[in-house]
């Protein structure tokens, strides 16, 4: 059975064009081929003038136009004046399932943004979350500085107190360590 699509560009005038696609509208096929092949202006420009299609290829040759391909009348991109006059025709006139919108270089698929309807049914890696904002080293670093500056000084008192026979049990060892440790990161701390 066919899933109807429709296939448009916002225009700069604000008003759209969009042409019919018969045949798997859905977002993991005909949604993947718009996002994967028909990524810029030009590509889109020579989708639509193709007119109304049976199959969407990956690419303008390889598509299934009505008048191309089958020998109908070209039945061009139509254009709308606005949003909700596309939505009416696609939807409600012709039984489309799905609206893909060419706007402001990004798919959009029934108002959603196409990369994020892939990426949820897990055919575009998602998007990375931001990475949370490093330390305010301004703030931070004096502070730190003086934190571990202050264990500095306690390791250093708490060293030579240690028994004699401490390095077969591990005390000294471990206090030592914590000496080295504490040193390299004031060592590595800003200016």
């Amino acid at each position: 059975m066919a899933t109807r699509s429709f296939i448009a560009q916002k225009l700069p005038s604000g008003s759209f064009r969009a042409v019919y696609c018969h045949w798997d509208g859905h977002p993991d096929t005909a949604g993947l081929k718009l996002h994967r092949h028909y990524s810029s202006d030009a590509a889109v420009d020579a989708l639509l003038a193709l007119g109304n299609l049976s199959e969407l290829g990956a690419t303008p040759e390889s598509c299934v136009a009505y008048h191309r391909d089958k020998g109908e009348d070209l039945a061009p991109a139509t254009e709308y004046p606005n949003y909700p006059a596309m939505t009416q025709a696609c939807f409600k006139q012709s039984g489309g399932e799905f609206l893909y919108v060419w706007e402001d270089g990004a798919w959009l698929c029934d108002s959603k943004p196409l990369t994020q309807i892939l990426a949820k049914a897990g055919l575009l890696p998602a998007k990375p979350e931001a990475a949370p904002a490093g330390p305010d080293w301004a703030v931070l670093g004096p502070r730190l500085a003086a934190a571990l500056q202050g264990a500095q000084r306690a390791l250093r008192k708490a060293l030579p107190y240690c028994p004699a026979d401490a390095e077969h049990n591990g005390d000294s060892v471990f206090v030592g360590e914590w000496l080295d440790e504490v040193n390299e990161v004031i060592a590595l701390l800003p200016a």
